[in-house]
């Protein structure tokens, strides 16, 4: 009778214990707000910055959660005619005030660079919805190897999401911009081996010069991957020249949001089905019209404003939707350092190691988990930033994401002042 008892008593109060402590998964995709302030209002928490004799110009103000009260664009997965919900709200600031201000916070720096995506469909192969791209955790969880199903059964809407990381040396600013899409597919049959793969992520970087009392800020490199390579690209006017890596032979064309003037933001063009990132002006052939761009079939995903106005030029076109940047910090990194969502089962999965003369890091996350073979005997799948750089050797692998300044430098050949040393990489602790 007191061995029953004491069990008893004792499966009650774990059972206490457990529903007390268990937390539900709450995406961060419900907690995003219509923005309605001007950026010097949103509040921030410091960055502690990396050590340097050089200043950062980077404020060390600026949150790590950075992702702005804003409200992202969404494709309803059941609607075969994408309507993007695009929020008219207008808001009064100077739409120039990013330009103008002497110190940028990383947020604001990730904004005033971000790509212009075009993005291709193929309407009579599948939806545009398995090209839309999304946040991995879009259907409302952290566990990867569910969300070829979760595409498919079209009960989440896909939030327009593009997360981001910003690394800073004391001549240069290094921003990734990662796409992720929940499916890597083929026109031709999923029966094929190692044809489809699910969970598909590529990158891109932007190189930007600080200003100087001769040079002016301004963005002058463009590396964008696809599949097992990564193509490298810069403006027409530059002082950049090929070496180890070539060059592309097409120069990046300069966009503003609305894609009828020159501005900071490159414009990109990604494949239906693969998802590879290119130049788009090295896709010309895959544009109905050049100006403004428009792609023959397909959509343009433009960076929601920080001051929150709406491109006019495209306000009720069908095809055009706004993005939200999400940091890297905040998501896989931290996963990383806090060792949460790694393993099978869960959102990230397969490792390498990274080492160079100025950082380790042991076990890095490599891919997304799946459970479509990707390759003989691979199962995970999608390149996180982490591994980013111009090829997938083991040599090379993630020196982009981790030391850009070193790899550019023994890369390319580059006639302006270039510094090694990090004013600001947190991706170095």
């Amino acid at each position: 009778m007191k061995k029953t008892s004491i069990l008893f008593f004792t499966l009650l109060f774990t059972t206490s214990v457990i529903s007390c402590n268990s937390k539900a998964y709450q995406p961060p995709i419900n907690n995003v707000k219509t923005y309605n302030q001007p950026i010097s209002n949103v509040q921030t928490t410091p960055i502690p910055q990396t050590k340097s004799t050089v200043a950062p110009i980077i404020s060390s103000t600026k949150s790590k959660n950075t992702e702005t009260n804003i409200k992202t664009e969404t494709i309803n997965t059941n609607l075969e005619n994408i309507t993007p919900n695009i929020d008219n709200t207008i808001n009064d600031t100077n739409t120039n005030q990013i330009q103008e201000k002497e110190s940028l916070t990383e947020i604001e720096i990730a904004h005033k660079y971000a790509p212009i995506i075009f993005q291709e469909t193929n309407k009579e192969s599948q939806s545009p919805s398995w090209d839309f791209i999304t946040a991995f955790d879009f259907d409302n969880d952290l566990q990867a190897n569910n969300n070829e199903e979760s595409l498919k059964n079209k009960r989440f809407n896909l939030p327009s999401v593009v997360y981001y990381a910003v690394v800073e040396t004391g001549t240069h600013y290094f921003i990734v911009y990662s796409f992720y899409h929940a499916l890597d597919w083929s026109k031709y049959s999923s029966l094929i081996p190692f044809n489809w793969h699910e969970n598909d992520m590529e990158n891109i970087q932007i190189v930007v010069r600080k200003k100087t009392e001769k040079l002016p800020e301004e963005f002058i490199i463009l590396s964008a991957q696809a599949h097992l390579d990564t193509e490298v690209s810069v403006p027409q006017k530059t002082k950049i020249t090929s070496n180890k890596q070539k060059l592309s032979k097409e120069p990046v064309r300069l966009l503003s949001t609305d894609v009828r003037y020159e501005g900071t933001h490159c414009g990109v063009y990604v494949e239906t089905g693969g998802h590879g990132i290119y130049n788009m002006n090295s896709n010309k052939d895959k544009f109905a019209q050049l100006e403004p761009p428009k792609l023959k079939e397909g959509l343009m995903l433009t960076p929601i404003s920080l001051t929150r106005k709406t491109p006019d030029f495209y306000q009720d076109d069908k095809y055009h939707f706004e993005y939200q940047l999400r940091p890297i910090y905040n998501s896989l990194w931290s996963y990383y350092k806090n060792n949460e969502n790694i393993g099978d089962g869960k959102l990230v999965d397969g490792y390498f190691d990274y080492k160079d003369e100025i950082v380790e890091h042991k076990k890095i996350p490599r891919f997304f988990d799946s459970d479509r073979m990707s390759g003989p005997g691979k199962y995970d799948s999608g390149i996180i930033p982490f591994a980013f750089s111009f090829t997938l050797s083991s040599d090379d692998l993630g020196v982009i994401f981790f030391n850009p300044a070193k790899k550019y430098a023994e890369s390319l050949k580059i006639d302006e002042p270039w510094s090694r040393i990090y004013t600001y990489n947190p991706y170095l602790d």
